[in-house]
């Protein structure tokens, strides 16, 4: 994720924070979203907020060693 994550702002000019990143994504990445939506409101983005995720499966028709 970007930084813009955790620098995301309220109202209030508060951060969204790490503390906040770590708790909501004890629930997974789409938990973050709602988390960040809900805690800024209507306060505009200043920067990038980019969360992705990637889920590895394993090397398919791998032989085995």
């Amino acid at each position: 994720m970007t930084d813009g994550v955790t620098e995301a702002e309220n109202a209030d000019g508060e951060f969204f924070g790490t503390d906040r990143l770590l708790r909501s994504g004890l629930k997974g990445f789409g938990a973050i979203e709602r988390a960040l939506t809900e805690f800024r409101g209507d306060t505009p983005l200043r920067d990038d907020c980019t969360i992705t995720e990637m889920i590895y499966g394993g090397v398919q028709g791998a032989a085995s060693v």
